[in-house]
């Protein structure tokens, strides 16, 4: 490796002593997508392929569907789908329920859920279908579940190839648009000084001096689901601002539908790196279910397009004029009011309002400072959060992580009151673990104290409403990551 680094010695470093900052530290990054329900098919369904025509409202539908399946020979464009059918041929009720609904489902976890609402009177042997035997309500059922298809994604085998490719892009453009803008001259006194043990490589006439290279180390290469890789722990605050601003412009539809997790781990650059590998294993977080990472009752912002268009700096006015949002802003909500839309999970899926409240997947970010080698056991996640004690709040979703750069601006220039305050924190949850009320008084007179170059306390700009344990840990992580991990404060 080293006989090739020679004759690549632009390209990214294979030296970790390179990487390391003025506190001879680096920090280790995972980037993991969660693809699980897209690549089963489950969320390609919340994508829509069509809209519906002006004149046309779900119920009004799904009514006259259920009226015309009274006749199976009728044919599509005699009936009120006429103008939903796509590039389906002009066939009758009976054939478009045998090949859309029929044998797209069998042998899915669809065909049991068809079953069961239709009482088993769908011969999926057989492919066969008895529809004088079905009563009204099944007959609903049955409308509501030819519009799904028709006017939703299915799960063909091209589309879910391109979710593997969109996501696979994703890290492809991480690499060429942010760390690779992550560079330093390597001269040779740098180099003898950083790398002593391979101090002689710099009289090799092959060496390069004042080169230019890449500060960041691969892990393991790119897939379409995760990445692993090493930076500069200077480089973290600006390397996570650039991948969020980088996710909302491929994802920014399907934001709260394509979970990404965010994994860094912190060590001192000459201790073990088989100890950060092992703990960034951990910090991959692979869940067994996605209803481990769900957040329900999720407002929207009133503008939250636009307020995502705001963060990544353009609004690409091609999918403005398309109305591109339209197509896939179906989430998955409490709120039923088209019940025709079911996911398995039997939450109703609607149309984006921004009044509603929604269950979402969201993006999370988690942290660890391998102080002791035994601090990677710390690292356990159930029912996607952490176990350890202290940190049952990790990992954090991106808009609870607005906070912490807050926490950077308030206290980055009183360093002095910070440490006070959170060794007044630390012994408080020791002292008063069985006096939560104590506790609450003692946060809230503190934190209301103490306010921002704006005159507004810290308990609001942080969201601290309770001023529980709970909410002095969430401090806690702010210090523990800014402080104790980056050393910025």
């Amino acid at each position: 490796r080293v006989k090739k680094w020679l004759h690549h010695q632009a390209g990214e470093t294979i030296w970790i002593d390179e990487l390391a900052d003025s506190n001879n530290r680096v920090a280790l990054v995972s980037l993991k997508f969660e693809l699980m329900e897209w690549l089963n098919g489950g969320l390609l369904s919340s994508l829509l392929v069509q809209k519906l025509q002006e004149s046309d409202t779900y119920e009004s539908l799904v009514n006259n569907l259920s009226r015309d399946l009274s006749q199976i020979s009728k044919k599509i464009n005699k009936t009120v789908l006429k103008e939903y059918r796509g590039d389906i041929p002009n066939q009758t009720l009976e054939q478009l329920i045998k090949s859309l609904l029929l044998e797209r489902t069998i042998g899915s976890q669809w065909e049991n859920y068809i079953n069961n609402s239709l009482n088993n009177r769908i011969d999926f042997n057989n492919r066969s279908i008895n529809l004088s035997r079905l009563n009204n309500n099944e007959k609903n059922f049955l409308s509501k579940l030819l519009l799904q298809f028709l006017l939703r994604k299915n799960p063909s085998p091209a589309r879910l190839r391109r979710v593997w490719e969109s996501t696979e892009e994703f890290f492809y453009d991480v690499k060429e648009k942010i760390l690779d803008s992550f560079t330093a001259i390597r001269t040779k006194s740098s180099f003898e000084q950083k790398v002593p043990d391979f101090a002689y490589l710099a009289d090799d006439e092959r060496f390069k001096d004042q080169q230019s290279y890449k500060q960041y180390f691969s892990i393991i290469d790119p897939t379409p689901i995760s990445w692993q890789f090493i930076i500069p722990t200077n480089k973290v605050e600006e390397f996570i601002k650039k991948v969020q601003k980088l996710c909302y412009q491929h994802f920014k539809y399907v934001n709260g539908k394509l979970p990404l997790h965010m994994g860094i781990v912190v060590q001192k650059s000459k201790d073990p790196l088989y100890v950060g590998i092992k703990a960034l294993r951990n910090m991959r977080r692979d869940i067994k279910n996605w209803s481990e990472i769900k957040k329900d009752n999720f407002i929207f912002s009133q503008n939250y397009l636009d307020e995502i268009d705001s963060k990544i700096g353009f609004s690409n006015i091609y999918e403005r004029k398309n109305k591109s949002d339209d197509y896939y802003s179906l989430y998955e909500t409490d709120n039923v009011d088209y019940d025709f839309m079911l996911l398995l999970s039997g939450k109703g899926v609607k149309k984006y309002n921004p009044t509603d409240k929604f269950v979402v997947y969201p993006n999370t970010i988690d942290f660890e400072f391998l102080d002791t080698n035994s601090r990677r056991n710390e690292i356990y996640y159930k029912n996607g959060k952490r176990v350890a004690l202290l940190k049952k709040n990790r990992p954090y979703t991106w808009e609870e992580f607005k906070k912490f750069e807050e926490f950077k601006k308030i206290f980055g220039s009183k360093t002095a009151l910070l440490h006070r305050l959170v060794s007044l924190i630390y012994s408080k949850l020791q002292d008063w673990e069985n006096n939560k009320e104590s506790f609450k008084v003692f946060m809230n007179s503190t934190f209301k104290r103490i306010k921002n170059q704006d005159g507004v306390d810290i308990s609001k700009i942080f969201d601290i409403e309770n001023f529980d344990f709970n909410e002095a840990k969430k401090f806690i992580d702010m210090f523990e990551f800014w402080h104790t991990a980056l050393k910025e404060i």
